[in-house]
């Protein structure tokens, strides 16, 4: 869903998608609550058998 900041911060979710890759810097440096919890690519990582 599509909340506020205020609402997300108070959620406090294991991760935040961002559809707008160019952005992550500019909301982690406005939002430092949820800097690490910020993902731009939804895939789950791969790893060499």
């Amino acid at each position: 869903p599509i909340i506020s900041p205020d609402e997300l911060i108070a959620a406090r979710p294991d991760t935040v998608f961002l559809t707008v890759p160019d952005l992550r810097a500019e909301v982690a440096g406005r939002y430092p609550e949820l800097a690490h919890r910020l993902t731009c690519d939804p895939r789950p990582e791969r790893t060499s058998a």
